[in-house]
């Protein structure tokens, strides 16, 4: 691509500049540019009530127990994603991962929160949630003779959690999840239950 020399290039603007009418030189180019730039701006954080749509992401983690997978004690919770908030709900595409020095679980999938944003005011609101999304768990080191505790298929979960700051660029959201993979094991289904806090930015 042949280049534009910077002084021919300024030449050019400025006679383009001059040859407008004064009207113009002096707030015509700014009513042209405004509607421009209001295309591009980034939407604010919806106000509660709000019908408009956010796109936020959000990283999550805290402790969590793994049932069904022969894991005793404390694991670790991962989470992160997307989400799209309307005010009123929130659908969330993502995956939470639980880390154990016996086993691993995973889930990927959606979230669907709704949320009660006048019990507590316009800047935290409680909800409930539910998800759908394909899960895995397996144990990291199985003994001669132990239990098969490989499991992958659909899962399910539900939760309840508040949701802090809903104004500002970064909400606060904390939440108690249960999780079920629909595929039984030798030990039955494995499960989780979790509690997390999750920033959305």
């Amino acid at each position: 691509m042949k280049k534009i020399d910077p002084g021919v290039f300024a030449a050019l603007f400025l006679a383009l500049m001059t040859s407008l009418p004064p009207a113009a030189q002096a707030g015509g180019m700014e009513k042209v540019l405004k509607p421009l730039l209001e295309e591009v701006t980034p939407p604010a954080r919806s106000e509660p009530g709000s019908e408009s749509t956010v796109t936020t992401r959000y990283l999550g983690l805290g402790p969590a127990w793994i049932s069904k997978m022969g894991a005793s004690g404390i694991a670790y919770e991962v989470t992160g994603g997307y989400g799209w908030d309307t005010s009123s709900m929130m659908i969330q595409l993502g995956v939470a991962m639980q880390l154990h020095r016996e086993a691993l679980q995973g889930r990927g999938g959606f979230q669907l929160k709704y949320f009660l944003p006048h019990v507590f005011g316009s800047n935290a609101a409680p909800y409930i949630e539910g998800g759908f999304g394909l899960g895995l768990a397996t144990r990291i080191q199985d003994e001669a003779g132990s239990p098969e505790t490989l499991s992958a298929g659909f899962a399910l979960s539900g939760g309840l959690g508040v949701q802090l700051l809903r104004t500002a660029d970064v909400h606060l959201d904390l939440g108690v999840k249960v999780q079920s993979i629909l595929d039984s094991n030798e030990l039955g289904y494995p499960g989780v239950l979790s509690f997390g806090l999750q920033f959305f930015f």
